[in-house]
């Protein structure tokens, strides 16, 4: 196969790019050899996948369905696949993550549904929008054999949304922009007027000539004489049994039965033969596995008869060389992948096995079955066809037309073709890709990774997400999270962006002449500088800061979906960081590739929180008192934990010991409202474990200290800087409230100052779509009062939204 040029383009495409790729070929054309080429020597994270159990074990690879984890009915467009139905593991989405290609063999059989199922999939997972997530799809199959199974029920739910249910009428593939490549050199067949019959029928463009010179091999009595070698192909699994229990029971004496021996988890719909092998001496089998021995003595399809059968071994006579052949037992191997954590590595784990003889009888096998097997001696049942290519696969088992009998005549009718299949698998063989398409996409993937590297969209994208989070949340925020966030965007993020997309126009520029970026020696130094310099920004600038910032909640979804935030934060800064570490010698695919693929697998499970310290409790044991006690008054009046009391305002009750409401006055976020409410139950506690451990409580604080207290919450603006302070520790204006026993209102007059001289930010009081209509509206009407304003806007929009909205736009 070295000089086929159809299968170096192909090799070529799938290894030095990024393209996604339909191959496709008349039965014999190489197709699964191209397969185990690409799975030897090509270095791509793949996985192999296939419709079916049998044929993912002769893939080498493992069923759609397991791997994706995907439903069994039809998957409607529009229809969200739930991720927890789904039971993906961590280690299955590393996997997902780290893919470079998926496989899909025979791929005539995958349904549209299914393959946009799988993009779905993929882009979840890989949080990549582009088709099937950014991963490279090789799909190998012949249109022109079996296809979908699309039953009535279901095809009712899925013809509104494609055309056909072939794979090429998903979504996704179209999307992808794949490349179609045709196999051309027919390897099963040299007879060129038996070349010219199949091609016919597979086209469906059969001329009365050649069905004449078809049926010339009809005859109907045949297959009731004895005729050593035929192996008759049925279109029904029935037919095909009861020719081979008929011609078994005809030799005489008792059938042996050799048992498979299966291990471990290996699903019955997979055997890829009899578990219970029925055989006798004169009974004819066809081998079903290729010879593992080096002297290749059979091959996947080959026909002989059972000459003795000796302890634990059956013996073979060979059709072709009248030969005895020694058959042992075989292995077939269960597969299930799984990711390597030192290298990033997909490898393949054997989950079970299936043990047996690699025979079975061979007077008759369904088409079905046939599929990728080569007969010299076939008879041909294909009256009762039902499906689109049964003929054409049937026909194309025989290495040549003599070797063909014909059970029954095979007129137009028999010959189902499907026209869109035959319209789409032509357009292909006129639009084959070109070495300078190949030269085209491999430069192109490479520019796509550099470019990618050089843009910070995502990152962008992402902590604007995370301050929009941390604004729009009641729940408090300690710590310094929300400052670091600002300080990146305000001037790292957006100077590495500026830059980056300067130095991505210089790599234009350089690729413009030479468009091989792996091999343009000038780009390449460039890019070494380019690695250095980006990389100290995003280290200094990006990772260290984010590394030291601090921060803490006692909300735990908001623990959760800030740790998640920041968990894709840190994977995008990583990924970074992994490129540029890799320009430093030189861009390499190759080499670009393995490190971000290592980067998922050793990143587990979700960052250590980065929680702000906060001060160390005197007294461990009454702060866990106060803490139970705190969250199950939360619970029984349906509020958040903070509302009750906050981690600080704990802390400082286990450290000072209050058994006055006077001192309890005094402590940070207790006004005295809550302490009418709580003082009495918190000084118990207070009181209860200082007598259990012996310990002098809190000082009640003297009338002076209490007098200068007041006083200097009576002071001019000091309940606003108190309102401010709160707000600055990432209280709502409601928390504030409730802390200060005042009206929101109030705080928001509190505020109001603030806002106006910048201090306080706009969009933590109301929403971006607020402020935009409140500022056109003002763009109008400049002068209009507080009153008017809310009379001609919607009433969406509160008192308290126009006044920040007008306080802001008016600031100084």
């Amino acid at each position: 196969m070295t000089n086929n040029t159809e299968i170096a383009l192909a090799y070529n495409f799938v290894r030095n790019t990024d393209k996604s790729i339909f191959l496709t070929g008349k039965a014999g054309t190489g197709k699964t050899t191209f397969l185990h080429r690409v799975k030897a020597e090509i270095p791509k994270r793949m996985v192999i996948v296939a419709p079916t159990g049998v044929a993912a074990i002769n893939a080498g690879g493992v069923t759609i369905h397991s791997f994706f984890q995907m439903p069994f009915g039809p998957i409607v467009p529009g229809m969200t696949m739930k991720e927890e139905k789904q039971k993906m593991t961590k280690r299955k989405i590393d996997m997902i993550r780290a893919l470079d290609m998926v496989v899909i063999d025979e791929v005539s059989m995958v349904r549209a549904d299914l393959l946009d199922g799988i993009d779905q999939v993929l882009k979840r997972y890989r949080r990549n929008d582009k088709p099937f997530g950014g991963v490279q799809m090789l799909l190998i199959g012949d249109l022109q054999q079996l296809p979908p199974v699309a039953r009535q029920e279901e095809w009712s739910l899925l013809s509104p949304h494609y055309a056909t249910p072939y794979f090429f009428s998903a979504k996704a593939y179209q999307q992808a922009n794949a490349i179609g490549i045709t196999l051309k050199k027919v390897y099963r067949q040299s007879d060129r007027k038996f070349l010219s019959i199949l091609e016919e029928i597979r086209n469906n463009i059969v001329h009365h000539q050649t069905l004449k010179q078809l049926n010339e091999r009809y005859d109907p009595e045949f297959a009731n004489g004895e005729h050593k070698g035929y192996i008759t192909l049925s279109t029904h699994n029935a037919s095909a049994n009861r020719i081979n229990n008929r011609e078994l029971d005809k030799i005489p004496g008792k059938a042996k039965v050799f048992k498979a021996t299966i291990t471990g988890t290996f699903p019955g719909q997979n055997y890829p033969t009899e578990e219970e092998l029925m055989v006798k001496v004169g009974a004819q089998v066809m081998f079903i596995k290729n010879d593992p021995t080096p002297e290749k003595l059979y091959y996947n399809g080959k026909i002989g008869t059972v000459s003795r059968i000796e302890n634990n071994t059956i013996w073979v006579k060979d059709h072709d060389s009248d030969k005895e052949l020694e058959c042992a037992r075989l292995e077939w191997e269960n597969k299930r992948y799984s990711i390597n954590e030192k290298n990033a590595e997909i490898k393949e784990d054997v989950i079970g096995t299936f043990r047996q003889y690699p025979l079975r009888l061979a007077w008759a096998i369904t088409i079905h079955k046939s599929q990728g097997l080569t007969f010299d001696k076939v008879i041909i049942d294909a009256e009762a066809a039902f499906a689109h290519g049964q003929t054409y696969v049937a026909l194309s088992r025989c290495r040549t037309l003599e070797g063909i009998v014909l059970s029954s005549h095979i007129d137009e009718r028999g010959i189902i073709s499907d026209y869109n299949v035959s319209n789409f698998t032509q357009n292909i063989e006129l639009n084959p890709p070109t070495e300078e398409s190949l030269d085209s996409a491999k430069n192109s993937y490479q520019r796509t990774l550099l470019e990618e590297l050089f843009l910070f969209d995502a990152i962008d994208k992402k902590t604007g997400y995370l301050l929009n989070t941390i604004r729009k949340n009641v729940s408090p925020l300690t710590g310094n999270l929300e400052q670091t966030i600002l300080e990146i965007r305000q001037n790292p993020l957006r100077h590495a962006s500026d830059t980056g997309k300067k130095f991505i126009a210089e790599i234009r520029h350089h690729l413009a002449d030479s468009p091989d970026a792996e091999k343009n020696a000038v780009l390449q130094e460039r890019l070494k500088k380019g690695g250095i310099y980006f990389g100290e920004i995003i280290k200094k600038q990006f990772s260290e800061p984010l590394a030291k910032a601090s921060w803490d909640t006692d909300n735990s979804n908001y623990l959760k979906q800030l740790s998640n935030i920041l968990f894709d934060l840190e994977d995008l800064i990583d990924e970074k960081n992994i490129g540029f570490d890799v320009l430093k010698n030189g861009f390499s695919v190759s080499e670009l590739l393995e490190r971000k693929a290592r980067n998922i697998v050793k990143k587990e499970g979700l960052p250590k929180k980065k929680r702000k310290p906060l001060p160390q409790s005197e007294n461990p044991v009454l702060y866990r008192r106060i803490i139970e006690w705190r969250n199950k008054k939360a619970d029984d009046s349906n509020l958040h934990n903070y509302m009750i009391a906050s981690l600080e305002l704990i802390i400082s009750i286990s450290n000072e010991l209050p058994i006055a409401k006077t001192h309890l006055l005094l402590l940070p976020g207790l006004g005295k409202k809550r302490v009418d409410k709580y003082g009495d139950e918190i000084i118990a506690m207070v009181q209860e474990y200082c007598l259990e451990n012996g310990i002098e409580p809190g000082e009640e604080p003297e009338p002076k200290a209490i007098k200068k207290a007041r006083d200097k919450k009576a002071m001019k603006g000091e309940s606003a800087k108190q309102s401010y302070e709160l707000y600055n520790k990432g209280l709502s204006i409601e928390e504030i409230a409730i802390a200060r026993d005042l009206k929101p209102s109030t705080i928001g007059s509190h505020l109001l100052p603030f806002l106006k001289n910048g201090d306080v930010d706009i969009f933590r009081l109301i929403d971006e779509e607020k402020y935009k209509l409140v500022e056109k509206y003002i763009a109008v009407k400049p002068d209009a009062t507080l009153t008017e304003a809310k009379a001609d806007l919607t009433d969406d929009l509160s008192y308290e939204d126009i006044r920040f909205a007008i306080a802001a736009i008016k600031k100084d």
